[in-house]
């Protein structure tokens, strides 16, 4: 946040000074960190996504978000969804998982990297998530002989978790 043009930080700074009373030295540290790597995915573009989904004939099930933010694909679920499902999800920045433990207390959430989950195989009927993209490599035990970028770790991983049949939906 201090890096940016002296206009910028002016414009920021209120703000800045604000989040800096709102949350923990290592919640900012965290936050910073992932400046450059969270996205958050438009509600339109999610919406758009259920409706593939449930076109595909997805009508409710154990279904994991990976990489769940604050919970945007769980909130978007079509209702006859959410009436039939199961809902996990898997957050490392404990700030955006606090907002989603908040609007989706249903939910089974989770404060962890993706790659150090121990989640059965074969069992999801459903993952659906924005994947975190980027040139960064994560180590996962399971996953050690695999030397790949984050986004096709999350997307191996996500898929292996998925039972035979189930779907695998993914932005990247």
């Amino acid at each position: 946040l201090r890096h940016y043009r002296p206009e910028t930080q002016i414009k920021w700074h209120p703000r800045r000074e604000r989040l800096e009373k709102l949350v923990s030295a290592q919640e900012l540290e965290i936050l910073r960190s992932s400046v450059l790597t969270s996205f958050y995915t438009p509600v339109w573009l999610i919406r758009l996504l259920w409706q593939a989904v449930e076109q595909m004939g997805f009508s409710g099930g154990r279904v994991l978000d990976p990489s769940m933010g604050t919970g945007r694909f769980f909130g978007s679920m079509p209702e006859p969804l959410v009436r039939n499902s199961q809902l996990t999800g898997i957050e490392i920045d404990p700030v955006s998982l606090s907002i989603a433990q908040y609007l989706y207390p249903e939910a089974v959430t989770r404060q962890s990297g993706f790659e150090t989950e121990k989640l059965p195989n074969e069992y999801f009927d459903l993952a659906i998530t924005n994947l975190p993209f980027g040139d960064i490599r994560v180590f996962d035990a399971e996953y050690k002989k695999q030397n790949v970028y984050i986004h096709n770790h999350f997307a191996i991983k996500a898929l292996d978790k998925v039972r035979p049949g189930g779907l695998g939906v993914f932005i990247t």
